[in-house]
């Protein structure tokens, strides 16, 4: 094994030259746009085909809540089969995204089924009593089953923005870790060496692979992150990657792919935060909304 040669970039980032943050995010933008357009027919994870060759292949997605633990804490412990290989029935791989998307909510729902008491047992630790817990648990269950419905059509199979270039092949790569410590760069050229940490790295729909790196987001805007500098410093270096981008099919899955990739990242949380108050009916108001206006998201004041 080698050491891949530079700095990560989170370690001088604030410390930089403008000249030297436009070089790496012009750098990041060209590899990005890059994997764009790599094109797939299945969601899932990326695997290299064995015996080793120089191929790769989609197989079952590495992602929460497939994992063993989470952040070091196994959520049911003595569950025999463990409770991550339960939950490899779910993983896929994926030949459209309306079952990509359900298959967060149903490895949820089989957490549910076949491990209630230990599910309620964590709710009777945040609720005044027993009653009050299996009211939450029975809601949140109740909203994760229309969750599902809401997968099917939100936007489902639908293209934001859209027919696409690829129709026959609607999934890109997505790096589910893009942070700027997983970039390793030269800090004084502002070479990228490296983009590393690809373990978590998902096919997914195209709208989930359309994004600005959080780093480069304005803080208050919800795909912002905590790194990256001042907002002014951001605002320009955002205008570098789009240029650098410069893809019309890019820029409308962006756009349009907003508010679902909010959606999205919902589906991976456990039963407590669905049946938090409002949720039911956030997710009624799209159902009804999904059904007459197929593949556009519902606007959102606070977005």
């Amino acid at each position: 094994m080698q050491k891949v040669p530079g700095i990560s970039a989170n370690t001088k980032w604030d410390t930089l030259s403008m000249n030297v943050k436009e070089r790496v995010v012009s750098q990041v933008a060209e590899y990005l746009k890059v994997m764009f357009e790599l094109r797939f027919d299945r969601a899932g994870a990326l695997y290299l085909s064995s015996p080793p060759e120089d191929d790769v292949y989609v197989g079952p997605i590495v992602s929460v809540p497939f994992y063993r633990a989470a952040d070091g804490i196994v959520r049911v412990p003595k569950a025999e089969p463990p409770l991550h290989t339960e939950l490899s029935q779910y993983r896929g791989p994926f030949s459209n995204t309306s079952d990509y998307l359900q298959s967060f909510l149903h490895a949820e729902l089989h957490v549910l089924s076949h491990h209630r008491s230990i599910i309620l047992s964590e709710l009777e630790e945040q609720e005044a009593d027993q009653e009050a817990a299996a009211s939450r648990l029975e809601l949140g269950e109740r909203i994760l089953r229309k969750a599902l419905e809401l997968c099917s059509v939100y936007p489902g199979n639908n293209q934001p923005g859209g027919a696409i270039s690829t129709p026959t092949k609607p999934f890109s790569i997505h790096l589910d870790d893009f942070r700027l410590s997983n970039i390793m760069i030269n800090e004084k050229s502002g070479d990228v060496t490296s983009l590393i940490d690809f373990e978590g790295a998902t096919i997914a729909p195209l709208w989930e692979c359309a994004v600005i790196p959080a780093w480069i987001q304005d803080p208050d805007d919800q795909e912002g992150g905590y790194e990256g500098g001042p907002a002014e410093d951001r605002e320009k270096l955002r205008e570098i990657f789009c240029k650098v981008m410069d893809s019309r099919e890019w820029s409308v899955l962006y756009e349009q792919g907003k508010l679902f990739r909010h959606f999205r990242l919902w589906l991976s949380l456990q039963v407590s935060c669905w049946a938090s108050e409002g949720m039911e009916e956030w997710v009624d108001k799209r159902l009804t909304w999904a059904r007459l206006h197929p593949g556009v998201a519902l606007p959102e004041d606070d977005y």
